[in-house]
């Protein structure tokens, strides 16, 4: 039976909801789980009842939403003869002034994108509206210069938040030979990636074109330092959510070296975290020259100087890139313990002010950063003469746990240092019913406002985050924290109706372990779990499964005490399957590996 296909709106961050559509199998998710009558209510957006099927792949992670349509077929999509006032209001101006216009008038009518996409779809309709009869298809958008496209582009990713994967689709494809021109500038060029960039719209054929101006003059070695910071951060984002641009953002990366060590005490501060941050998020490679380069002449010297948000950030990316420096992270335990030190005295003696306060350096989200960096660099053990590091490592966290159950940081704390104080704890088998509770109510509310920090919490050096970005790590340190694995405690019930209307926004990775850990919480029901089968063996998700994603299936339907019966046999067959295939491909390349016979001659 054909299953039709959701179009369905994701407005996660403005930059940050994911940009593919749903699959058939994503209705039969809806369709069940809605069925079934245990938790599930229906989106509150309407739906189309007929489109064409398309598959969800997980071959890349993207961050536009698909928007939903208030249409029964793409035929009904086409601009009728009767327009009402505003679209006939707004065709006129398109028609005169041209699309960035258009899309700024749209925008003054009506807000931004989050909220209101049944009409922002008729708005993106115009846009790309071919008339009948046409030479070309899309004329508005093909006869814009680079500047008309950059002025278009920002207002409709910078300020509305337009997250419509077709609609970008098609300006990318309706665009192509004005921002591949020789006559657009380089600085053209690495705005327009970086407007993709914010708005999560991965295009390679955007992010090539600038690599390509890029190198045919050799500007990463000659480029201003904040520019080339600039093209970093963007590069960085890109690379780790696509895999189609990873390998142009390691190009890019690769040629820092040099760079560095010509010019790296050009360098300001702020321009060196934020590189560090994209080496971080991009997961480089032999990168030691740099980080020894920057380290050594720019950030260590003045390291206690920094904000504690920006010394957090450092070890975060010290952390990710697993580069262990014990001076830098000595320093900032001892830095973090004397302040916690005076506070208490003050405290004691009655001298802390809401003012003393408000000057904290090193706050619940900062401690948690700096906590995560130690566990995952195998710092958070042992002690010698030098530095007593398993001991300053549990007061840490004691600072950390106090600052969660009594102070007002949970509330403003982004999610990144949400899934670090999490995971941290839960490494130390830490935390009590009401701090899980309170760490799971935050996730909950950065997740429904689709902002990684609604409060301002971001570093300035990255660009802004979805939460499900974290929500893996988050879930596994849950799962870690207290004596006991089991929280039936929590209640999970919006958390899993949110994984039912957004779990394409994750990767299939994530996904995968997400609903794991809510298994070892045992905080799941059966439908739940059952409606994500038919996901698992679409044929293009199943091929994508490693033997690591297959174990933990595995070790999530056996908890749940699902079996064939219960899920059908031919799920366990193809989980059986795929994993022969992976096991037989890694041992194939191992053989490739291999040293090959040396034959003796003679």
């Amino acid at each position: 039976m054909a299953l039709p296909r959701v179009v369905a709106a994701l407005d996660a961050a403005t930059p940050s909801g994911l940009m593919f559509r749903k699959s058939a199998v994503g209705r039969c998710i809806q369709h069940r789980a809605s069925i079934s009558g245990v938790f599930w209510q229906p989106p509150t957006f309407p739906t189309p009842s007929s489109c064409s099927t398309a598959r969800h792949s997980w071959s890349q992670t993207r961050l536009c939403a698909v928007a939903a349509v208030s249409s029964e077929s793409d035929a009904e999509m086409a601009p009728s003869g009767s327009q009402d006032p505003f679209t006939k209001s707004l065709s006129e101006i398109l028609r005169e002034k041209g699309p960035s216009a258009a899309a700024m008038a749209a925008f003054r009518e009506l807000g931004v994108y989050r909220g209101n996409e049944v009409a922002w779809q008729r708005v993106t309709e115009l846009l790309c509206e071919t008339a009948p009869g046409a030479a070309e298809s899309m004329p508005h958008l093909r006869g814009m210069g680079m500047e008309e496209l950059l002025r278009l582009v920002e207002v409709l990713a910078e300020e509305a938040g337009v997250t419509q994967a077709s609609f970008w689709e098609k300006l990318t494809a309706a665009t192509i030979s004005t921002f591949q021109s020789a006559d657009v500038s380089v600085g053209d060029a690495i705005r327009l990636t970086g407007f993709y960039a914010n708005i999560g719209a991965w295009h390679k054929e955007v992010f090539q074109a600038a690599l390509g101006k890029i190198a045919k003059d050799a500007m990463v070695h000659w480029m201003e330092p904040s520019q080339l910071a600039e093209v970093l951060a963007i590069f960085g984002r890109a690379g780790a959510a696509s895999r189609e641009i990873s390998g142009l953002a390691t190009r890019l990366f690769n040629e820092l070296e040099e760079r560095v060590l010509e010019d790296g005490h050009k360098f300001e501060v702020e321009e060196c975290l934020s590189i560090v941050d994209s080496m971080a998020r991009l997961a480089t490679k032999e990168n030691e020259v740099v980080l020894r380069h920057f380290g050594r002449h720019r950030l260590h010297p003045q390291l206690l100087e920094l904000s504690g948000q920006q010394i957090a950030g450092l070890c975060h990316s010290y952390g990710a890139l697993g580069w262990r420096h014990d001076t830098v992270f000595k320093q900032v335990m001892q830095a973090i313990l004397e302040e916690q030190e005076s506070l208490q005295k003050a405290r004691v003696l009655g001298l802390l002010s809401s003012a003393a306060m408000e000057d904290i350096k090193f706050r619940a989200p900062e401690i948690a950063l700096v906590s995560d960096a130690l566990v995952r660099l195998r710092m958070y053990r042992g002690n010698n003469d030098w530095f007593r590091w398993g001991e300053s490592y549990e007061q840490l966290l004691d600072v950390l746990e106090r600052r969660l159950e009594s102070g007002g940081d949970l509330d403003t704390m982004p999610a990144r240092a949400l899934a670090a104080a999490a995971y941290a704890l839960g490494r130390d088998r830490r935390g009590s019913e009401d701090l899980c509770a309170a760490l799971l109510n935050r996730m909950t509310k950065l997740l429904e406002a689709g902002d990684s920090a609604p409060e301002g919490q971001q570093p300035s050096t990255s660009f802004r985050e979805a939460p499900q970005e974290h929500l893996e790590r988050f879930m596994h340190g849950i799962a870690m924290m207290g004596p006991s694995k089991r929280k039936e405690f929590l209640d999970t019930q919006w958390l899993r109706e949110w994984m039912c209307s957004n779990y394409y926004t994750l990767s299939l990775g994530h996904l995968i372990r997400v609903n794991r850990y809510l298994v070892q919480v045992r905080s799941f029901d059966q439908p739940y779990l059952e409606t994500f089968v038919p996901l698992y063996i679409e044929p293009e998700n199943m091929s994508q499964l490693k033997k690591s994603d297959i174990m933990e299936l595995t070790h999530t339907y056996n908890g749940a005490k699902l079996g064939d019966e219960d899920l059908g046999r031919h799920f366990f067959w193809a989980l059986g399957r795929q994993f022969q295939k992976q096991n037989i491909a890694g041992l194939a390349l191992a053989a490739r590996r291999r040293r090959p016979n040396v034959q003796r001659l003679g």
